[in-house]
């Protein structure tokens, strides 16, 4: 699926950066996630989505979906640490530094696995992962 290899671009390119400071450290500490945040802007990334995909109307009734942004992130959490849609649900209960990242404050408001499914069959079924293309960050 090309948005699943959207974001094992956004996964490569940050390898590629944190190698490039390898050599400006002996070690670089701290919060993977955090990092990447800093270097992707996850607003214009979402904006983009939803222009391509846009989210589904609420005239059928149930619960609001997701931000587009917390489902972006989320997936590329799924792709950075190779979980399935069962496995990112149970990581998002349990870790705190993925709540963090993705921009939950409570366990209740957590996606189930069948949304994770559902997101991804909307950016499939719109095309929205050919329109995006991700910017490799700058080794300063």
């Amino acid at each position: 699926m090309a948005l699943l290899g959207f974001c094992l671009n956004i996964g490569g390119y940050f390898t590629k950066w944190r190698g490039g400071l390898a050599g400006k450290s002996d070690r670089l500490l701290g919060d993977t996630l955090q990092l990447l945040e800093q270097h992707v802007d996850y607003a214009a990334l979402a904006a983009a989505i939803d222009l391509a995909a846009p989210r589904p109307s609420l005239d059928r009734g149930g619960r609001r979906p997701f931000p587009t942004g917390l489902m972006v992130k989320a997936l590329i959490i799924q792709q950075l640490y190779n979980l399935s849609d069962e496995q990112m649900e149970y990581q998002l209960l349990d870790r705190l530094s993925f709540q963090r990242f993705v921009g939950l404050r409570h366990s209740s408001q957590i996606p189930d696995r069948t949304t994770f499914w559902t997101f991804r069959e909307r950016l499939a079924a719109a095309g929205a992962s050919e329109t995006l293309s991700p910017k490799a960050p700058t080794v300063g």
